[in-house]
C-alpha cells in the first residue's frame, strides 16, 4: 500500500515538474527571443548600412 502511495506521489510530482519546467522554458525562450530580436534588429540594420555604404563606394 505504501509503495502505491509513493508511486502516485512520484507520478504527480513528475507531471507537475514537467509542466512547470515546460512553462518556464516557454516563458524563458519567449522573453529571450524578444530580447534577441530587440538586440539583433539594430545590429542587422547597422550591418546592412555598412554593406550598402561599402557597395556604393
Amino acid at each position: 500500500m505504501r509503495n502505491k502511495i509513493m508511486f502516485a506521489i512520484a507520478i504527480v510530482s513528475m507531471i507537475y515538474g514537467a509542466s512547470t519546467f515546460t512553462a518556464g522554458a516557454i516563458a524563458t525562450t519567449d522573453a529571450g527571443g524578444r530580447a534577441m530580436t530587440l538586440v539583433s534588429q539594430p545590429l542587422m540594420r547597422r550591418a546592412a548600412l555598412c554593406r550598402t555604404a561599402r557597395a556604393s563606394k
